[in-house]
């Protein structure tokens, strides 16, 4: 080793430790702040994300009410004779 270039721990003073530890303290802010960002994000991409996939549900069920009105207005009221099958139907004989 060259002289002057001995570990440096052997001169290392109380303020060396007060800076590292300050140092320390201010990267823990500094995570903190960019950790509740990060997750303020995903919060609100999860809750857009929740809002498009209730709005879709809410389609689907719009239109299986639609559906179902159609169906018990349109479908139910058929006369009888509409409703059953060609091979259901009485046959008159004369």
């Amino acid at each position: 080793m060259r002289q002057g270039s001995g570990p440096k721990w052997t001169s290392l003073s109380r303020d060396d430790l007060i800076q590292a530890r300050t140092a320390l303290r201010q990267q823990r802010v500094e995570l903190e702040t960019r950790h509740g960002e990060e997750l303020q994000a995903i919060t609100d991409r999860h809750s857009r994300e929740r809002q498009e996939l209730e709005a879709k549900e809410a389609k689907i069920d719009d239109l299986e009410s639609v559906l179902e009105a159609f169906a018990a207005e349109y479908l139910q009221s058929e006369p009888v004779a509409e409703q059953q099958s060609p091979t259901e139907l009485p046959i008159t004989l004369h």
